[in-house]
């Protein structure tokens, strides 16, 4: 999994050109061994800064099938944030 942030919007439009000649920025040779299965663009729905001790980013990516975002965005908030917070010692 790749995940690829742009600083402005516009940006992406780059991208998707790149997108067409290359699927997933890879070359000829690479897209020989394997081509990317999905692609997928996103807004970010929930983050939050951590202390990294490795100046990392880390992301966690929960591969829902979601049938209505109004019932999501409660549910994530209710429940998995702060599952996650409980794992990092941040409750």
């Amino acid at each position: 999994m790749v995940i690829l942030s742009f600083h402005k919007y516009t940006d992406i439009a780059a991208w998707n050109e790149v997108e067409r000649t290359s699927p997933g920025g890879l070359s000829p040779e690479s897209l020989r061994l394997g081509a990317p299965l999905k692609v997928y663009s996103v807004d970010e729905m929930w983050h939050e800064a951590a202390v990294s001790r490795s100046g990392q980013s880390v992301f966690l990516v929960i591969p829902y099938d979601v049938l209505s975002l109004d019932g999501y965005k409660p549910y994530v908030a209710a429940y998995v944030i702060p599952q996650m917070k409980a794992g990092c010692g941040k409750e």
